[in-house]
């Protein structure tokens, strides 16, 4: 987990106080401060099947991992309208895997078979 707290840190531009760990991911992947959403958020994921791949406890962590995403998405999905700075319209959140066919099959099928009460809507896969 520890990689990929790392490289969403970095590609997110996450706030120097990240704490690097699933609560911190969580709130940070759902809020993005310190960036401009703009109409919407898109992660564009290069070699998908990288991610958790050495995790000792991939079943587990990738459970987590889906839930933030699938956090943020709501998150992201809800308006914000409480008269304040931050207010914001319903953002939709999505994140692209760009890869060849065999990292996508292979995404596809760990993502979808995670161990979890998850559903996965609108899986985008780009062939490169």
């Amino acid at each position: 987990m520890n990689d990929l707290y790392d490289e969403f840190s970095s590609a997110c531009q996450f706030p120097l106080y990240f704490g690097e760990n699933l609560m911190a991911f969580d709130e940070c992947l759902s809020s993005l401060d310190n960036q401009d959403p703009g109409k919407g958020i898109a992660l564009i994921v290069v070699e998908p099947d990288q991610i958790l791949m050495n995790s000792p406890k991939l079943e587990i962590e990738l459970e987590l991992f889906l839930s933030c995403l699938i956090n943020a998405a709501t998150e992201w999905g809800e308006k914000i309208d409480l008269g304040e700075w931050w207010d914001r319209p319903a953002l939709p959140f999505h994140m692209i895997l760009v890869g060849t066919q065999k990292q996508l099959d292979a995404v596809s099928s760990k993502w979808r078979n995670a161990k979890s009460n998850l559903t996965i809507d609108g899986l985008t896969l780009i062939q490169t």
